[in-house]
């Protein structure tokens, strides 16, 4: 029994709440339970679409707990959200970029906000962090993937408009705790919370701190050759973000006006700062007359950070780069078989941003660069048996052995017919016979298990169990002979393998005079 349903403010891809563990869904005959394979409290559903959809939620036993649909909730799959703690709220601005909050505990007693953030639909989850102590109990993310909202304990209200890359504290004005946020466009947006408490902002929640070229995060790298100006006195960093796959080699070079210093340096992700000069930098362009340069290949995958920095003088300077990628190598990947839609991962190096995946000649339309050295990826329809490749700017990568495309056996049926009774009974001490057919053949030597089961007042209760095996050409016979007279009914059954699923047939009924 659904004991109460309530929905959270919600944008596209935002969240609904409900306190059971099935899942509600509505069609043309009303509301029906989708069986979710849990028994965790789930807090908070999100669906882009009509077949893709996350809930989330956790309870001591199972803490952490995210699910995923890819067919409309017909079937719910378990993800691994790498926290062990409750998750409150869900959002997914389309098939593959979602978000999750809750709270971790931290060191002092106190609990962390978390922010979980996923862009290949949930097969994999990483921390974004919101740099503060406390809950947050919703999310939500507009279309565009990169604004969004999250709020919780004591008026906590978090925005991002680049995706969660960076997570920014606004004020909300309040102290209640906040329950739910919803945004219309990128300036209209309300929470709700507790004591009544409304909020609603008209220029989405600002101020905001802008992405800003002189710090980290910077801006995003322009296309080669770029110009801009730097002054050693009031604006002597600008700082272009570029991403770097492990493998990959940048080459970039400067030049300044006569009697400058202007200089390129390169830091590796994870860097919080330009401004420190103790802060560490992984190359660096210098040197007595222009242009100057520097080669590095990336020894990590992520973003980097490109300063030019002035040393001495102002003026304007023009920046040239270029990447170079590895030609990459397919060493293995598993499973080695499955049908259409297996999920497979594949090991190898060199694998950059843009690479894409083949099985034997037919790309895959489902996969995920995760790292330099792995692909995850889905066998696409029309695929067939034949190696995989991996296709990279820097060249092709074939597999040694081939990916074998198998078809799923097809569902066993099983087939009962009663024979020697008249008028649908026998005479105490005659025999009835069981006779049935079982497909797939390749079910044959295997048995066929008939129950019995004899009417004692209003219930059956077990009269006989008997196996049948199954012949060459499928079919299968067992003769029964009743002990007393009574009511009786028959059925027959396969089990449950590895390789086939369970199958069963009515219940056929029959008396003994």
């Amino acid at each position: 029994m659904l004991c109460c349903l309530f929905g959270a403010l919600a944008s596209a891809g935002a969240s609904a709440s409900a306190g059971a563990s099935a899942f509600i869904s509505t069609g043309g005959g009303g509301w029906f339970t989708q069986n979710s394979g849990t028994t965790a409290e789930l807090d908070a559903v999100a669906f882009p679409d009509a077949t893709h959809g996350w809930a989330v939620g956790g309870t001591s036993g199972t803490p952490g707990t995210i699910l995923a649909t890819t067919n409309g909730g017909t079937n719910w799959t378990a993800q691994s959200s790498g926290t062990t703690e409750d998750l409150n709220s869900v959002a997914f601005s389309d098939a593959t970029h979602g978000w999750v909050v809750g709270s971790r505990p931290n060191s002092w007693g106190f609990t962390d906000c978390v922010i979980l953030a996923t862009t290949d639909g949930g097969h994999n989850w990483s921390d974004q962090i919101s740099g503060s102590t406390g809950q947050l109990n919703a999310v939500t993310f507009l279309p565009d993937a990169s604004h969004g909202w999250a709020v919780g304990s004591g008026g906590t209200i978090f925005a991002t408009n680049n995706g969660g890359t960076n997570w920014i504290a606004q004020s909300s004005g309040s102290t209640e705790d906040l329950y739910a946020v919803t945004f219309s466009n990128a300036s209209h947006g309300w929470a709700v919370g507790k004591a009544g408490v409304i909020l609603a902002t008209t220029n989405g929640g600002a101020p905001i701190t802008p992405d800003a070229d002189d710090d980290i995060p910077g801006v995003a790298i322009p296309a080669s050759p770029f110009t801009g100006s730097v002054s050693d006195a009031s604006d002597p960093d600008d700082v272009f973000r570029i991403a770097l796959t492990a493998g990959q080699t940048l080459m970039a070079g400067i030049t300044g006006p006569s009697g400058s210093d202007f200089r390129l340096y390169l830091y590796a992700p994870g860097t919080v700062s330009v401004k420190d000069p103790a802060t560490p930098y992984v190359a660096v362009a210098s040197g007595a007359s222009y242009p100057r340069g520097f080669t590095y290949t990336a020894t990590q995958s992520g973003t980097y950070y490109l300063d030019v920095y002035s040393q001495a003088g102002t003026g304007g300077y023009t920046v040239t780069y270029s990447v170079a990628s590895p030609t990459p190598t397919l060493t293995s990947f598993t499973p080695a078989s499955g049908p259409v839609g297996t999920f497979v991962t594949l090991t190898g190096t060199g694998f950059t941003a843009g690479a894409t995946v083949a099985f034997h000649g037919t790309a895959a339309t489902t996969f995920s660069v995760a790292s330099a050295t792995k692909i995850t990826a889905t066998v696409p329809s029309g695929a067939t048996t034949g190696k995989v490749a991996v296709n990279t700017p820097g060249g092709t990568g074939t597999s040694a052995t081939s990916f074998t495309v198998t078809t799923p056996a097809p569902a066993p049926t099983v087939t009962l017919k009663l024979s020697g009774l008249k008028r649908g009974a026998i005479t105490l001490g005659k025999r009835v016979t069981a006779k049935g057919r079982v497909t797939p053949t390749s079910l044959a030597g295997s048995s066929v298990k008939l129950t019995v089961q004899k009417r004692k007042g209003a219930k059956w209760v077990k009269a006989k169990t008997a196996a049948a095996t199954i012949s060459a050409t499928g079919s299968y016979s067992w003769k029964y002979k009743p002990a007393k007279k009574g009511a009786y009914r028959m059925k027959a059954s396969i089990a449950k393998t590895a390789a086939h699923a369970a199958a069963t047939t009515k219940w056929r009924t029959f008396k003994v005079k």
